[in-house]
């Protein structure tokens, strides 16, 4: 009799063009003449069929956990600036269109970037998806974690990018990482280094080099060229380097070397230069600035069906630009004199803007880098002998130039700023899972920069020791943000440790304080299970408004239909209660909740099917059980805890909780689940 196996691979691949033997034999794909799939089937496709049937009939159920990981895994890499640090050029034609998980898949299978036989991932891979499908998922979830681990790290990043793009397989570059011989994977410093002496190898220039006696038309220096100018981009990059915008285009060198620049005056150009920047405004939009954006954004909709009449001409086009590009800058240009009308001076500089198409040029017209700046300058003016703590405080890997987070008012004591700066670096010098909590009990609201239907999306700070990207984006002011949102409670903690307090000192006083309002700051600061390391995600919370007792943790920037979430109050209730996982009957807990941040959220009892969900006055039960001996556990259970109509109310006073929701949850779920509900 065919085997469940035989029966999922060819029901899989009835429809497509090929089909293969599982019954043995047959290691080749045939041609399947009946019903032709738009496309043949990837090795990706034909795996997921193989490892989904192992799944099923290993552990029932887990194969929709598997297909769900698979889908983010895809959708992860279906980010441009992701797939273009790490996908070899090789695989950018294919990927365009395709699925892209065959990336990681190609890696676990040693395929070579040329001369690869027709589905050599399938061949090196289906053995292990039959017999060992999860531990060669598990590989594929480590290498994912791993590419996003590096993508979280603009300077590996940047590294790893321009090895990539030069044709280095990421699979080798993983292999670096792991280490060779059983020795283990090697120090992040020595992993850098590592990367800096392949770097040297790949451009091939020696710092003795004459750079000037190369030539972009001689065949020998073209390569050479290509590669040294694309280092030299990505190393005065701050930043993450675009790579999404250099890799799988076609540059030429004529780009750089041109004989005569074109200017951007046909209507062709037009018509595209202004669809980017639309995409762009509606990305920067926020309550602060709609009333700049949505007149530009009006405009640029009006314009855009007239580009190719006469109505439009490049006095129009140059002005609209111009509009565009105050807006992204927040109206300023750098060194402007800001006493009288730059339009004029602006629309020359849009001109000689378009006709060298260094759009990049963008960049330099930033209203905080100049207010910064300019607070640099009047504090090293009133204490000269800051200046050195201020050059060492700008080459911290998280601020890198940019002091905006730092209180730079010129008649501040020398001696405290000093401190500060010091202590800024004790401060990341180790792991940083106390550092978002001391900064909550420092009064630390987050980096809002959203806000909807009641809540706030905020950034409290990344937990992980490679989430160091994040922490310096978080740092960086935005153009509406003056002072920075998080610069007091910063400014209170390094003075805090200054004064011989650790981070951790400093989150025990605040949560052991009993005038301390218990709201959401209070239980994110106490409560490691909602920031912990062991969490997927990137520092960010939906919080509602007011005490906040609904708290979503979203893997990436949104709580929406596409991904599942946390919830930070049931994480927090699990483990304070103690209760091991074969006790939740939710799928794929603890990051099993899909949909918006204003749905509900509900832990399940395996046993009962009894739900409890954190609610503005206390622990909401519902589903609760009918069969008469699980009703009488619950009753007295619920007479012990003064729970009653399906709530268990909190003390509070004025909306705020006055005991711990969590420890008295937590006893709650303890005796529920001893309960044998």
């Amino acid at each position: 009799m065919p085997s469940l196996l035989h029966h999922r691979i060819s029901f899989y691949l009835s429809a497509g063009h090929l089909v293969r033997n599982p019954g043995g034999g047959g290691a080749h794909p045939a041609v399947h003449p009946a019903e032709p799939r738009p496309h043949p089937l990837t090795d990706a496709e034909l795996i997921k069929a193989v490892l989904l049937t192992y799944v099923e009939q290993v552990i029932p159920g887990r194969e929709t956990e598997v297909a769900a990981q698979w889908d983010s895994i895809e959708r992860d890499l279906q980010r441009d600036e992701i797939w273009a640090f790490a996908a070899h050029p090789s695989h950018h034609s294919a990927g365009q269109n395709g699925t892209r998980i065959d990336l990681l898949l190609d890696t676990l299978a040693n395929k070579p970037s040329s001369g690869a036989r027709r589905f050599h991932t399938f061949d090196a891979l289906q053995e292990k998806a039959k017999t060992q499908g999860l531990a060669l998922w598990d590989e594929v979830v480590s290498l994912h974690a791993q590419i996003l681990g590096w993508f979280e790290e603009p300077r590996l990043y940047n590294k790893i990018g321009f090895l990539v793009a030069c044709g280095m397989p990421i699979g080798s570059i993983l292999g670096w990482a792991q280490g060779a011989d059983g020795q283990g994977a090697p120090a992040k410093s020595a992993f850098e280094a590592l990367l800096n002496y392949r770097i040297r190898a790949v451009v091939q220039v020696d710092i003795n080099d004459d750079l000037d006696a190369l030539h972009y038309e001689s065949r020998a220096d073209y390569e050479k060229l290509q590669r040294i100018l694309l280092l030299f981009n990505i190393a005065t990059c701050r930043g993450r380097f675009p790579f999404e915008y250099h890799v799988g285009h076609s540059w030429s060198l004529e780009h750089i070397h041109a004989q005569s620049a074109q200017k951007l005056n046909r209507v062709e150009q037009w018509d595209s230069w202004l669809q980017a920047p639309r995409q762009a405004l509606q990305t920067i939009q926020t309550e602060h600035n709609t009333a700049v954006i949505e007149p530009l954004l009006a405009d640029i909709d009006a314009a855009l069906p007239t580009v190719h009449t006469r109505q439009f001409d490049q006095k129009q086009f140059s002005a609209l630009v111009a509009g565009i590009l105050m807006a992204l800058n927040d109206g300023v240009v750098e060194e402007a004199d800001h006493t009288r009308n730059n339009m004029p001076a602006l629309l020359s500089e849009v001109d000689t803007l378009m006709a060298k198409g260094l759009l990049a040029e963008v960049k330099t017209f930033n209203k905080v880098q100049v207010r910064n700046e300019q607070a640099k300058r009047a504090l090293a003016a009133q204490h000269p002998s800051l200046l050195e703590t201020l050059n060492h405080l700008e080459d911290h890997e998280l601020l890198r130039g940019g002091l905006t987070v730092f209180d730079l008012t010129p008649t501040q004591d020398a001696a405290t700023f000093t401190q500060r700066a010091e202590q800024f670096f004790t401060l990341f010098d180790g792991p940083t899972l106390e550092v978002s909590a001391a900064l909550l009990a420092k009064g630390h609201d987050g980096h809002i920069y959203r806000k909807r239907n009641g809540y706030r999306f905020t950034y409290l700070g990344a937990t992980k020791p490679r989430q160091t990207g994040l922490w310096e984006d978080h740092w960086r002011a935005r153009n509406n943000e003056h002072p920075h949102p998080s610069s007091v409670a910063l400014m209170a903690l390094l003075d805090d440790m200054a004064s011989g307090n650790s981070a951790q000192t400093v989150v025990e006083q605040f949560t052991n304080t009993p005038s301390t309002p218990k709201d959401w700051r209070y239980y994110l600061a106490k409560y490691a299970a909602m920031r912990g390391t062991q969490l997927d995600f990137a520092g960010n919370y939906v919080i509602a408004d007011g005490p906040g007792y609904a708290i979503c943790i979203p893997k990436s920037d949104s709580c929406n239909g596409r991904s599942f979430h946390h919830d930070a109050y049931l994480l927090a209730l699990v483990q304070e209660a103690g209760i091991a996982p074969e006790h939740i009957d939710n799928e794929g807990w603890p990051r099993c909740f899909p949909g918006d941040q204003t749905e509900e959220r509900h832990l399940k009892l395996r046993r009962s099917g009894l739900q409890i969900r954190c609610m503005e006055g206390g622990w909401g039960l519902s589903n609760l059980p009918t069969q008469a001996d699980q009703r009488r556990a619950f009753d007295q259970v619920a007479i012990k805890h003064l729970a009653s109509n399906g709530f268990c109310a909190i003390p509070q006073a004025n909306g705020v909780d006055t005991e711990d929701r969590i420890v008295i949850g937590a006893a709650l779920l303890r005796d529920l689940v001893a309960s044998g509900l």
